[in-house]
């Protein structure tokens, strides 16, 4: 019997990429757009890279917040003489066999890239400015009975809820993310004991990786192999900031230079700046960034006033808890504003300002005492307001979105000049 799907518990990234690029799945690239202007009362005009312009009556934004690379200002950066780029945009032309590569980053993504580089490079400096708390990711091979029992459906959906409802109980009033709690006490315990174990014959690693931030300060690394790849006896993690690059070099803020061939950013991404290659206005002309004015902010993370049709998926104060289905929910609900234009001949939708603006202030009063309003994080715009974050469970995002959605709503007919409440 021939059995399909993942042999693992967690897809290695090689096997997603291949799922992803499969002809079934991926059948036409878009460019990309660089300007959207509202080009009427119910639609878009939407200009493409490649100069095209088309038009839509509904605008739906699936861009994502992890997309836009963080590029440090290190002095000297650019004179670096050997390679260097961001791991986001990775070239693979270079032999790094037997190179001196140093990772800058101990975040998610270092946490990926270390243990694949370690058995390649002759030695792989790490350096770290904060970091970041860990938890095995447990992930192993399916037995072929497991996967049997996994391809009967009341199997699968019962080990599936099980897992939900696991997930729901840990966020119960964002317990998860605030120190002192049940929830938040288990999850920081068990990575400390991890420390412990990994490092019990490097204790002076251990004091290095430790954070001194409450754990969901930052976002957490579930990896099994990164720790064991920073005891490898080719690997130096350096617990210090990068203060500046030489030509063949990098300095860290004690003032110690250490000469390398190749430079690799795993310098994370930049979270807070949504819709960053997008210019979307508004039907008062009005960009969406001029709109934000540097604080991102929507009605349960999906609509904003003055922008009709328009929907995101994974905006601002959407980030935690269950994501997948918090991107499900969001999908869901964009899906019942477009067959309502249907069904009643609605040709625009949009949030009430009097409804956006106190739920953000709400949102706003909710970060007050998580571990994220008081750790160094990518949560945080300029003013140091926490505009990413999610702090309670998808479903209690579920039933709030469902519930108010609809009411949060102004409508109008195409005899209608300005919106009317739903």
């Amino acid at each position: 019997m021939k059995i399909s799907g993942t042999a693992t518990l967690h897809a290695p990234p090689a096997q997603v990429w291949m799922a992803l690029n499969n002809p079934a799945v991926l059948t036409r690239t878009i460019p990309g757009c660089e300007h959207l202007e509202a080009a009427g009362p119910a639609s878009y005009r939407l200009t493409l890279t490649t100069g095209e312009q088309t038009e839509c009556h509904v605008l739906i934004s699936a861009v994502g917040f992890l997309n836009v690379p963080n590029y440090p200002d290190w002095p000297g950066l650019a004179e670096f003489e050997g390679p260097c780029f961001h791991t986001a945009r990775w070239e693979h032309q270079h032999d790094l066999a037997g190179k001196t590569v140093a990772v800058v980053g101990t975040g998610s993504t270092a946490s990926q890239v270390v243990p694949g580089l370690q058995p390649v490079v002759g030695r792989l400096l790490v350096f770290q400015r904060e970091p970041g708390w860990v938890l095995p990711k447990g992930d192993r091979d399916y037995s072929r009975e497991e996967r049997l029992r996994l391809h009967n459906p009341l199997v699968y959906r019962a080990r599936r809820a099980k897992w939900y409802w696991d997930v729901e109980k840990r966020l119960w009033n964002a317990g998860t993310y605030r120190p002192g709690s049940a929830a938040h006490t288990e999850a920081e315990q068990g990575a400390r004991q991890y420390i412990a174990a990994v490092f019990e014959d490097r204790p002076d690693l251990a004091d290095d990786v430790t954070p001194t931030y409450p754990f969901w300060g930052k976002r957490p690394i579930f990896s099994s192999d990164f720790y064991p790849a920073l005891k490898a006896a080719n690997v130096e993690l350096v617990p210090n900031a990068v203060a500046s690059v030489t030509p063949r070099g990098v300095v860290d803020v004690d003032g110690v230079e250490r000469e390398i061939d190749v430079l690799v950013l795993a310098t994370g991404f930049q979270p807070t700046n949504y819709l960053a290659h997008l210019e979307v206005v508004g039907r008062e002309d009005t960009t969406l960034h001029k709109y934000w004015d540097g604080e991102p902010r929507a009605f349960l993370g999906v609509t904003v006033p003055t922008f009709p049709n328009f929907f995101m998926l994974y905006g601002p104060g959407t980030n935690g808890g269950e994501i997948a289905m918090n991107l499900r929910n969001q999908a869901a609900y964009a899906r019942r504003a477009v067959k309502r234009m249907a069904r009643e001949g609605v040709t625009a939708i949009e949030v009430k300002r009097s409804w956006a603006e106190p739920y953000h202030a709400w949102l706003q009063s909710k970060m007050e005492g998580t571990a994220w309003a008081v750790s160094n994080n990518y949560f945080s715009n300029t003013a140091g307001k926490i505009v990413t974050q999610w702090p309670y469970s998808a479903l209690d995002y579920g039933a709030l979105l469902k519930l108010l959605g609809p009411l949060s709503e102004s409508v109008r007919t195409a005899a209608q000049s300005s919106p009317r409440s739903a």
